[in-house]
């Protein structure tokens, strides 16, 4: 009977430690905002300018949209895992349908960010980097 107290006990300690972790780790990362960067993919030639916003959750869930300087846009789910972000992007625009997996490293208002997955061009892959958009004129008086 001790010993199966001891196990419970052992498990119950463990969850709430993997628990603590992941919170601790969402903690630590907020990519909620707008932020606007550049990329560079495999399928078009030169940077690419952006523009995405993010809102995160307590929990660490992620949802967000975007716009390209290429005319595609779309919308995006993700999590915080490990202090990254990874979003799974769908480019909702009629003419060029796609997917990507991307991942996001912060430092404060600083990100960089992989991108792998494929669209109306074929397989993309490339690397990206952004700033969070700040500053009073996000509300004019």
């Amino acid at each position: 009977m001790l010993k199966r107290a001891i196990h419970a006990i052992f498990i119950v300690t463990l969850g709430m430690a993997f628990w603590a972790a992941d919170a601790a780790d969402h903690a630590d990362v907020n990519i909620s905002g707008e932020w606007r960067g550049t990329y560079t993919v495999t399928q078009v030639s030169g940077p690419v300018k952006f523009t995405a916003v993010f809102y995160q959750a307590e929990d660490g869930t992620v949802t967000g949209t975007y716009a390209t300087g290429t005319g595609v846009y779309g919308t995006g789910t993700g999590k915080v895992v490990d202090g990254k972000v990874v979003m799974d992007w769908t480019n909702t625009t009629p003419s060029c349908p796609g997917y990507y997996r991307n991942v996001y490293t912060l430092d404060g208002d600083s990100m960089t960010f992989t991108v792998n997955g494929y669209d109306c061009l074929g397989p993309e892959k490339g690397t990206g980097s952004a700033k969070r958009v700040t500053g009073s004129w996000l509300f004019p008086s």
